[in-house]
Order: structure tokens, then C-alpha cells, then sequence
């Protein structure tokens, strides 16, 4: 997992994270997080598949409102999560292009032992993959009906 401190909108980093790293991080409805007390509120979400390595990554916002999603992380703006295969991906060489681009204050490794809600936000962040996904069938299947 990466930390990102940056000045950016969700939308305009992730235009320069396509740009510099050739992903495509799409924009899916914010995500909500919970914790031990329910929501906690909404946040920027946007997902990529990598078929080449056959990796998801995930990019999501740590502040909404007055809400922070991640405490012991508050100084970071934004997140980068990988959830892959095999493969080791070169975090250095990730961080050091990322540190390239002008708008970007820090990016650094988040070890995720260091997570206390490790298992609650990566719960979240399924449920609401699924969610999207029941959403865009009961889609194609109205479009289908209706044709």
C-alpha cells in the first residue's frame, strides 16, 4: 500500500497516475467505510485491472468532509492499494516515479502490519466491488429487457 500527500483533487490525480504509470483507473461510486460504530462516511474510490500481471489496484480517498478513513494515516491524502497474483511489483522504482510528479507533496510504503483496520477496510472494499458489479448487471439485464 502507498500513501499519497497531494494538494490534487481524486480526479485530476488520477489523471497524472494513468499518465505516468499507462493504468486506467476508472471512477466507481465513492466507497463507504465503517468502523466498530457504522459508516463513517464516503469516500473517492476508483479501481484498475492489470490483465498483464493479473493485479487489481485500488485508489481511494483517506479524507471526506471531516472524516478520516484511515487514523494513524492522516497526513495522507489518498491511497493506493495493490491486491495481486505472484507478482512482486518494484515499489521503489513506483514511489520514485510518483515522487516526479509536481503536485505530489509525499508518497511513501505503508507497511500493512501498521493497519489496525487492515481487515475491515479491505472487507469494505470487497462488498462494495460486489455491490457495483450486481449494480451494472441488473443494468445490462434492464437494457436487455427493454430492447
Amino acid at each position: 500500500m502507498i500513501g499519497i500527500s497531494s494538494s490534487m483533487t481524486d480526479y485530476q490525480l488520477s489523471y497524472f497516475l494513468n499518465k505516468s504509470f499507462q493504468t486506467q483507473f476508472k471512477k466507481q461510486p465513492d466507497i463507504t467505510f465503517y468502523n466498530k460504530k457504522g459508516a463513517i462516511g464516503s469516500f473517492p474510490f476508483y479501481h484498475f485491472y492489470g490483465e498483464d500481471l493479473r493485479m487489481d489496484y485500488y485508489f481511494f480517498g483517506n479524507k471526506a468532509n471531516e472524516t478520516i478513513a484511515i487514523p494513524n494515516y492522516k497526513s495522507f491524502e489518498f491511497f493506493i492499494l495493490f491486491r495481486l497474483s505472484s507478482y512482486s511489483i518494484p515499489v521503489d522504482e513506483i514511489l520514485k516515479e510518483m515522487r516526479q510528479i509536481s503536485k505530489i507533496q509525499a508518497a511513501l510504503q505503508i507497511p500493512l502490519s501498521t493497519l489496525k483496520n487492515l481487515p475491515e477496510i479491505l472487507e469494505d472494499i470487497e462488498l462494495h466491488l460486489l455491490d457495483i458489479s450486481s449494480t451494472q448487471k441488473k443494468r445490462e439485464l434492464s437494457h436487455w429487457l427493454w430492447q
